[in-house]
């Protein structure tokens, strides 16, 4: 199965930037929300826009998780910063 692009989750940066890194290489990794707090820039893309079979397609992703999480790799914990994570973990929350 061809993937269009990957979204990100709180155990994507168990390990640090390398594999996303290797990852990113050969397949667009897209979340909206995850910052660098070093230059306030995205990390990923926001959005992609594939084509298949002639219909246009856009896809995006948002990680929602929260930096609070003690298992997350220190480097990411010290590197970005989630904006928007806390929002979109309320609404959900009210949606339940």
């Amino acid at each position: 199965m061809n993937y269009g692009a990957i979204g990100l989750s709180d155990e994507d940066f168990f390990y640090g930037f390398e594999p996303l890194n290797v990852i990113n290489k050969s397949i667009d990794i897209v979340a909206a929300d995850i910052y660098s707090k070093e230059t306030g820039k995205p990390l990923y893309k926001d959005h992609v826009i594939q084509d298949y079979q002639g219909i246009k397609v856009g896809i995006t992703g948002v990680t929602g998780f929260s930096l609070e999480k003690p298992y997350l790799h220190p480097e990411v914990k010290d590197a970005i910063d989630i904006k928007a994570a806390d929002i979109y973990s309320k609404e959900t929350g009210k949606l339940l």
